[in-house]
């Protein structure tokens, strides 16, 4: 199943912009248990997001991979954001960067991190104490939604608890990924101003160029401002 997903996934992103980062502090890249990240800067702190969870075609992606506690890799939307760098690599020689990095493993992993022999216990525990107050407790939250009201054919539901008496009728069911947020960003990775991301006004949200020019768009996309 984890490899049909894969396959599914690639022409979904190879979209992304994506660059290997050369770690040259003395501050080792850390991996762990789930260690492919998926997140996204723009949607966790953009107001028109408020609330909203993102998909891997959505505007803003980033995707995170530590490869060796030298090399990580990074891969982006264009559109949204921008690093500089030379054939493909960027020299990481801020240590606050790479304690960014890292804080997607420590927010996302399941039980386990993983560090290389040489790496300081104390700076670890560090790294964990600065961001372990942002670990979800659960990864997906289901909203239950019964219906309120109707008008020329369409049903308006509305957010409640699940109780005995809201069961009693229709309702929908709708599962919602959470996503942690970091409490800080690595400076290497900057604002595309003014950018670009695209919506059309329904629950798709806001996604990429690519999604929006997709044939199989009903409803048309409008190009806003990102920044």
């Amino acid at each position: 199943m984890a490899m049909d997903a894969v396959a599914e996934a690639a022409p979904i992103i190879d979209d992304l912009k994506v660059c290997l980062l050369k770690n040259r502090t003395g501050i080792p890249f850390v991996t762990s248990d789930d260690p492919a990240i998926a997140s996204n800067r723009w949607y966790l702190e953009d107001r028109r997001t408020v609330g909203c969870s993102f998909g891997i075609n959505a505007s803003g992606l980033i995707t995170l991979l530590p490869l060796t506690p030298e090399i990580l890799c990074l891969a982006y939307d264009g559109d949204v954001y921008s690093v500089q760098h030379e054939h493909g690599w960027v020299q990481v020689r801020n240590a606050g960067d790479v304690r960014a990095l890292n804080q997607h493993q420590i927010l996302n992993c399941f039980a386990n991190l993983y560090l290389p022999e040489t790496a300081s216990e104390e700076d670890a525990r560090s790294q964990y104490a600065d961001c372990a107050h942002h670990r979800l407790a659960v990864r997906h939250k289901l909203n239950y939604a019964v219906p309120e009201s109707e008008h020329e054919g369409y049903v308006r539901f509305v957010v409640t608890e699940a109780d005995d008496s809201t069961r009693k009728g229709e309702a929908l069911l709708h599962l919602q990924t959470l996503h942690p947020k970091p409490t800080r960003w690595p400076s290497l990775l900057r604002s595309r101003k003014p950018g670009a991301v695209y919506a059309n006004g329904t629950a798709v949200n806001y996604v990429r160029e690519r999604h929006a020019l997709a044939p199989d768009s009903i409803n048309p996309f409008r190009k806003e401002r990102a920044w």
